[in-house]
């Protein structure tokens, strides 16, 4: 009976170490690297969450539509980054794209990069955004 119960624990912690993966040294991890990033990071379109916290990592590295009438975007850490668009296809048209975000691990985890449509021209027409790891 004792045996029996070891070895169905052993087989229970195969199983979460397989679910979970090792990387790097052999450690354990739960969750994938993406989703660790995003509880630190956070990316807002008018102070709605769009990535990070409650919002999760759906959107990450996708190209997304920029909802008509947004005002600002703002992207909290330093590793993640968000190239704005002028047309929906997420690609540089004659140097019509903006970049929010520092990628800068030297500075504070809490930093916030944020800006406002309105004071940078053609932003106040963009059409997509994409959300990116650095």
């Amino acid at each position: 009976m004792v045996l029996l119960a070891v070895a169905t624990m052993a087989l229970a912690t195969l199983a979460l170490v397989g679910h979970s993966g090792l990387r790097g040294g052999g450690e354990a991890t739960v969750g994938s690297a993406v989703e660790l990033a995003s509880f630190s990071e956070e990316v807002k379109l008018d102070n709605e969450v769009v990535f990070g916290g409650s919002a999760g990592d759906k959107d990450l590295n996708g190209c997304m539509d920029l909802p008509p009438g947004k005002r600002s975007i703002s992207v909290k850490g330093t590793n993640t980054k968000v190239t704005l668009y002028m047309l929906r296809r997420c690609k540089d048209y004659t140097g019509h794209s903006h970049q929010v975000g520092s990628c800068d691990a030297s500075r504070h985890p809490d930093h916030v990069e944020q800006v406002n449509f309105g004071d940078h021209g053609w932003l106040q027409n963009a059409q997509s955004y994409q959300i990116e790891q650095c």
